[in-house]
């Protein structure tokens, strides 16, 4: 009779049995797995086609074919399927996810970060919410505690591609995980006086408008007698891979009933815009063009008078700066202004996120990610910003969870070219691979020049690395290069260096000396052959 190990289920050999390296071999593969469980995928419930020796999947709900009957288990392959329980506390690594796991209370979870300490209920109005506190609110809704409200916040210090989870703060439960919390991207969002605001044909007076919670921090924005557009603007770098920005303010009438808000990349040509009217919260003569294309726009009424517009824009994925804008409107983009008419204005935000999926505890037919089921409802991964739903049953005391940052990862194709000329070249070897880790990018290329472009001229660089470095102006970002053939030094220097320069994602080629500056290599410096390795981390935007 066989018998077994308590936690990781490994056969143990017994005395005088026969043929042991078979019973020794079985609890080698099962350590091999569980020791640093690596999962390929755990949303497949029909096994793969082709596998290999040592494939391991965590088996989705109603198996077929060899899985059948072993929902929830890890299944790993070596000449043949084998079935593994999961125990309390084991964590692994989902590979097509980049994400880790951890099996608690008979659930697989997100493995994230530590709880915020002190962040409970509040009785203040959803909107208020918004714009008082960083960290959101969870708000009691009816009579009793059948339900809650989340409210995401429009201000948050969360890495915008981070976690936050909400739970009960009497239970160790995690009751909703949200992917994708925003961070407010613009700087000086509540003080539009401010020099990174870009004011066109308006003037500001500061802290003369009431906000939402009664304090005077709202600014007015008010136009000259110009014909021309009245508004102001604030520009913001938007990295590779963003593809929605949300922008909104706090808006209150005051001469000026009508205002416009807008999304571009410096002008019309590439922009998603919308026009309010404030005292019906009306949004009208919404437009697109280029690489803007509006989405959608509300208006909604705040306390003390305020409104909150927000818009909704699809943007390219390139990086590039885009603008939010706050332009005054008097039947006309360009009217004669009156000097000091205009709108109090506040709380200004931009940013990024996924769509909302329209859910409640009665709707669990929607097509988004389950987590787990507490209190007899099932929550699910939801992706949005500035929104209010019902997520839970249960208690009405909660807290915030700032979890650790997304990690994702990807290839990329290095390209050498020169700065004046780029050159077409004839590549031989051309691979890059990069890792994010919230606002941290690890990379590396390997790249052979077989033929270079006779033409190529300029200093000599790589591109293609679809992040930038940090907007930091003077600080340049070192990377780690190694010149394996063809790249020839100047008189004086003795080894290769690389850098990227703030805002660029351009990795520069440079050479160093003894009592010499630092100087770029010129594309003369080359020849076809060049070979070259460079790996770095960098911070992003």
């Amino acid at each position: 009779m066989v018998s077994y190990s308590v936690r990781h289920q490994v056969p143990f050999l017994e005395i005088a049995q026969a043929q042991k390296e078979t019973t020794h071999n079985e609890a080698l593969r099962i350590i091999d797995v569980l020791a640093n469980l690596l999962i390929k995928d755990r949303d497949l419930a029909t096994p793969p086609g082709s596998p290999v020796n040592g494939d391991t999947y965590l088996i989705a709900a109603s198996p077929t074919g060899a899985w059948a009957g072993q929902a929830g288990k890890i299944g790993f392959y070596y000449d043949g399927w084998t079935f593994i329980t999961a125990f309390e506390g084991l964590q692994g690594w989902v590979d097509d996810e980049e994400r880790k796991i951890i099996f608690s209370d008979g659930l697989w979870r997100e493995s994230t970060g530590a709880w915020t300490v002190g962040v409970g209920t509040s009785a203040v109005t959803d909107q208020v919410n918004l714009l008082t506190t960083d960290t959101g609110s969870i708000k009691p809704v009816g009579t009793g505690t059948d339900s809650g409200i989340v409210i995401l916040p429009q201000l948050s210090t969360v890495d915008s591609r981070g976690m936050i989870g909400v739970k009960k703060t009497n239970s160790d439960d995690t009751v909703l995980v949200i992917h994708g919390f925003p961070l407010n991207l613009l700087t000086y969002a509540n003080d539009q006086s401010n020099a990174a605001w870009v004011k066109t044909f308006t003037t500001i007076s500061a802290n003369t408008g009431t906000d939402p919670s009664g304090g005077t921090t709202l600014d007015k924005l008010q136009e000259d007698n110009t014909t021309n557009l009245h508004e102001i603007a604030q520009v913001y770098a938007k990295p590779f891979g963003v593809t929605r920005l949300v922008a909104s303010f706090v808006v209150q009438a005051v001469e000026r009933n009508t205002v416009m808000l807008m999304l571009d990349r410096g002008s019309s040509a590439n922009r998603a815009e919308m026009r309010v009217a404030l005292s019906t919260n009306t949004v009208s003569n919404t437009a697109s063009a280029g690489d803007g294309t509006y989405v959608s726009g509300t208006c909604t009424d705040l306390p003390n008078g305020n409104k909150l517009i927000t818009l909704v824009a699809d943007v390219t994925a390139a990086a590039n700066n885009w603008s939010t804008r706050l332009r005054l409107f008097n039947g006309s983009s360009t009217y004669l202004g009156v000097t000091g008419s205009g709108v109090f204005m506040g709380r200004a935000q931009l940013g990024f996120y996924d769509p909302l999926p329209a859910w409640s505890a009665a709707q669990d037919t929607v097509a988004t990610n389950a987590i787990e089921t507490i209190d007899g409802v099932t929550t699910r991964e939801l992706r949005s910003q500035g929104s209010t739903f019902v997520a839970f049953k249960g208690a009405t005391e909660w807290a915030i969870l700032r979890a650790e940052p997304d990690i994702d990862s990807g290839t990329w194709t290095p390209t050498v070219s020169g700065s004046t000329t780029g050159g077409s070249q004839t590549y031989g070897t051309r691979v890059g691979h990069w890792t994010r880790r919230g606002r941290f990018v690890d990379f590396f290329c390997s790249v052979n020049v077989s033929t270079l472009d006779a033409a190529t001229a300029g200093n000599l660089r790589i591109t293609g690395l679809p992040f930038a470095a940090l907007n930091t102006t003077g600080f340049q970002q070192p990377l780690t290069i190694n010149v394996r053939s063809n790249l020839t030094l100047t008189a004086g220097y003795t080894m290769y260096s690389a850098y990227m320069s703030n805002n660029s994602a351009i990795i520069n080629l440079a050479q160093m000396g003894s009592n010499v500056a630092q100087a770029l290599l010129q594309a003369t410096a080359a020849a076809s052959g060049l070979t070259i390795d460079i790996q770095g981390t960098i911070r992003i935007n």
